[in-house]
C-alpha cells in the first residue's frame, strides 16, 4: 500500500499510522501520516489478478470487461493488510 510520510515524500511500504518509515528520498526515518489502500482485481476461475492503486473507477471498468470476454466471476476490492481496518472484496 502507499503511505504518504511527513517529509512529504510517498513510498509502498506495509507500515501503519503512526509508525516510522525509511525515506529512499531524504535519506532519512520519517513518520507515516496516511496509507492509502489499492484497489485489486481478482478472477475467481483463472489467474487474473491487477493492482489500480486507488482508482476504484478504473478497477470497476477492467473487471466488468474480464467478466464480459470470458464470463468469469470477478472480485473487486481493496488490499486487505494486517492492522488496517478495510471493507471486504465485491463479487461482481
Amino acid at each position: 500500500m502507499t503511505v504518504r510520510l511527513d517529509c512529504g515524500h510517498t513510498k509502498e511500504d506495509r507500515t501503519v499510522h503512526g509508525n516510522q518509515a525509511y525515506c529512499a528520498r531524504c535519506f532519512k526515518v520519517s513518520n507515516v501520516l496516511e496509507h492509502y489502500g489499492e484497489v485489486i482485481v481478482k478472477c475467481v476461475t483463472c489467474p487474473y489478478t491487477r493492482k489500480f492503486g486507488t482508482d476504484s473507477t478504473l478497477a470497476y471498468r477492467a473487471a466488468m470487461r474480464h467478466q464480459r470476454t470470458n464470463g468469469h466471476p470477478i472480485w473487486v476490492g481493496p488490499t486487505l493488510y494486517r492492522h488496517t481496518n478495510q471493507l471486504p472484496l465485491f463479487h461482481i
